[in-house]
């Protein structure tokens, strides 16, 4: 091996080092890190239409856009925090005045009151006791994010790193862009189109979340209106706002709702109350209108996007339902890059082979 070889070999390995160390420095804070990217890729379209009218300004601009996004974002968890711990204590207010006056309503609320007093206990003062102690923690609702942010030092990088990527990446991502073009080793097309894929995915499932969640805005306001569910449109506005939250996240208000009306009204408004939380809030929204959107914006199929949105989540968590989608659309990107640029091309001159079968039984003849 001569000199250049050795050289090339100990950059190599050297460069391989050095990145394995830093993915191990990374690994801490590549979940606000992404959230940053994430966010910085959504408010780029509303950045650069305030650069164009204010370019004197652009470090300014994107400490104003940046803290406009988290802090719109903290507010809305503490204030559906406390929203959503008032009115569960107002429903279940509404539910014990219900036992005070008429006794148990309904099936379900007779055979508890009978477990109750078979067992000792007296169901009034529990349902006193724990409405006083929701009422203390729903006091304290919307100093929740902020405890949890302060409860660890972990809480506060992520959300300091969340900001600071997502400021630098306002204010310079052009020349980062510009920048990681120039080191990949692959033609610039190929390697803005992978970018460009990245950028559209990004933005395709913040839009399809947005959508989605108005949908089940809506959808929760004719569900609990048809259960009896008293404030409609509120417990519809904290499911909508819950639902940007992947997975789970409007199970988090409509079944606590189907539970209390089964509990402190007729058996049937509950069960409503699940049927249509389980078909049209869960079931159209995530598996059709959620699909349907990010396929039209990505332009994959069905199937592919399914994988990619439930499997995403199943793999990475909640925030597979940006990785999944994104990972999917690199991969295609890069199959479509190979097809039409690396694939080996058959010789025009060399006829294409026959199937065995076919050559079987042209030899038969």
């Amino acid at each position: 091996m001569g000199p250049r070889g050795v050289r090339d070999r100990t950059f190599g390995v050297l460069l391989l080092a050095a990145a394995v160390l830093f993915a191990l420095t990374v690994r801490p804070l590549w979940v606000p890190v992404f959230l940053g990217i994430v966010i910085a890729v959504a408010a780029t379209p509303l950045y650069a239409r305030l650069r164009r009218r204010w370019p004197r300004h652009q470090g300014l601009l994107a400490a104003g856009v940046t803290a406009a996004v988290v802090l719109t974002a903290l507010a809305l968890m503490s204030v559906t925090g406390f929203i959503l711990a008032k009115q569960f204590i107002a429903l279940g207010n509404t539910g014990l005045d219900k036992w005070r006056t008429g006794g148990a309503p309904g099936l379900l609320g007779q055979r508890l009151t009978a477990f109750f007093a078979a067992h000792g206990v007296n169901p009034w003062s529990l349902q006193e006791r724990v409405a006083r102690y929701a009422g203390a923690l729903a006091e304290r609702g919307s100093q929740v994010v902020e405890a949890l942010l302060g409860a660890s030092l972990s809480g506060i990088l992520g959300l300091i790193f969340v900001s600071l990527t997502a400021f630098y990446l306002l204010q310079e991502g052009d020349r980062a862009v510009e920048w990681i073009i120039s080191l990949v080793p692959l033609p610039q097309r190929q390697t803005r189109e992978l970018v460009r894929e990245f950028r559209d995915v990004t933005r395709a499932i913040l839009v399809s979340t947005l959508v989605t969640s108005a949908f089940q805005t809506l959808a929760g306001y004719i569900g609990f209106r048809l259960g009896g569910v008293p404030n409609p449109l509120v417990w519809a506005v904290l499911l909508g706002i819950a639902s940007l939250l992947p997975g789970i996240g409007s199970a988090l208000v409509w079944v606590p709702v189907g539970v209390a009306t089964i509990l402190t009204g007729p058996l049937w408004r509950g069960l409503v109350v699940f049927g249509w939380g389980a078909l049209v809030i869960v079931g159209v929204a995530d598996y059709v209108v959620r699909p349907r959107l990010v396929k039209a914006g990505l332009r994959l199929h069905e199937l592919l996007v399914f994988i990619a949105l439930f499997g995403g989540i199943e793999a990475f968590g909640p925030l597979g339902i940006l990785l999944g989608p994104a990972f999917t659309a690199l991969f295609l990107s890069l199959l479509r890059i190979y097809e039409r640029e690396y694939r080996p091309r058959l010789d025009p001159a060399t006829p294409p082979a026959r199937p065995p079968e076919a050559s079987e039984s042209a030899g038969a003849h």
